[in-house]
This record gives structure tokens, C-alpha cells and sequence, in this order.
């Protein structure tokens, strides 16, 4: 009867901690969850702010040279300015979208200790 009292409390503590667990990771969920609404809604309102000014320095720089020998020129050179701004932007998007960042670190390293702890215990 003994063993089985161990079992019984070796269970408990075992669903105890997977039930912090699972808190844990729902509170950095929502967290990141949020993170990453903001972050969007930002870099949606920026890229419109950006695309307006880029159309009106554009249209600026077409007015200005309409009547001049540079008219050609200052299409190549806006098409040339927006190709090479877009291959950076995809450049540093690619570049962002692989780094690893510390989310849910929390989760993992409280995962990782519990491993260590029953290794440790077996």
C-alpha cells in the first residue's frame, strides 16, 4: 500500500506542475500574442505613412524635371531607387524571419529544469 501512496502523490505532483506549465504558457501566449498585434498594426500604419511620402516626393520629382532633358533619367532613377529599396526590404525581412528569439523562454527553461530534476531522480 505504501508504493501505491507514492504513486498517488508522485502523480499529483507531476499534474501539478504540468498544470503551472500549462499557465505559464498561456500568460506568455497572450503576451506575445499582443506583442505581435501591436507590431503589425505599427508596420501597417508605417508602410501607408511610407508609400504617401514615396508617392509625393515621386510626383514632386516627376514635375520637376517634366520639362527638362532629365525626364528619362529621373524615371530610371526612381524605378532603380524603389527595385533596390524592395530587395532590402526583402533582404532584412528573410533575415528577421530566421533569427531565434527568447520566446516562451520562461516555458522552456522551467521544461528543461523538470527534465534535469527527473533524470536526476531516475
Amino acid at each position: 500500500m505504501n508504493i501505491l501512496e507514492h504513486l498517488r502523490l508522485a502523480a499529483k505532483a507531476i499534474f501539478t506542475h504540468l498544470d503551472l506549465h500549462s499557465r505559464l504558457f498561456l500568460v506568455e501566449w497572450a503576451q506575445e500574442k499582443s506583442r505581435l498585434k501591436y507590431l503589425g498594426l505599427t508596420a501597417m500604419l508605417g508602410l501607408v505613412f511610407l508609400l504617401c511620402a514615396l508617392l509625393m516626393l515621386s510626383a514632386l520629382l516627376v514635375l520637376l524635371t517634366w520639362n527638362t532633358d532629365y525626364r528619362l533619367t529621373a524615371f530610371i532613377g526612381l524605378a532603380s531607387f524603389y527595385s533596390a529599396a524592395s530587395l532590402l526590404c526583402v533582404y532584412f525581412f528573410c533575415r528577421l524571419s530566421q533569427q531565434n528569439s527568447a520566446r516562451f523562454s520562461a516555458t522552456k527553461s522551467e521544461i528543461v529544469e523538470d527534465i534535469d530534476l527527473l533524470r536526476s531522480r531516475l
